[in-house]
């Protein structure tokens, strides 16, 4: 039982490591993209503008999981304006890639 009960606690040490490994990884990866996305959102949502509020392929990344770049609407996010267009427009889907930059990678993907 004992020897049982170590196997169990270095199995756990194992995989706690393995976790902080792959965060040590990850995080300048992710800060990386979140400043490019920060970056990037007035150009995608420029983009939005012409082909619609979501963006293709590998792009979504840029935008929320469950929602487009128009995701304000149905969460009725204070400030946003469910009927601009124009700049008004542009601008919220800029500030909505800010709220959520990068959101939609994920390393297992």
């Amino acid at each position: 039982m004992l020897v049982h009960n170590w196997r169990e606690v270095l199995k756990r040490s194992v995989r706690l490591t393995m976790f902080a490994l792959l965060y040590i990884i990850y995080l300048p990866v992710n800060i990386t993209f979140v400043l490019l996305a920060y970056a990037l959102s007035p150009f995608l949502a420029a983009w939005s503008m012409k082909h619609g509020p979501v963006l293709p392929g590998r792009w979504r990344w840029f935008s929320t999981l469950n929602a487009d770049l128009d995701g304000y609407t149905p969460q009725r996010v204070a400030g946003f304006d469910p009927a601009a267009k124009g700049f008004k427009l542009w601008w919220q889907r800029t500030r909505w890639t800010w709220r959520n930059p990068y959101n939609g990678w994920h390393p297992k993907r």
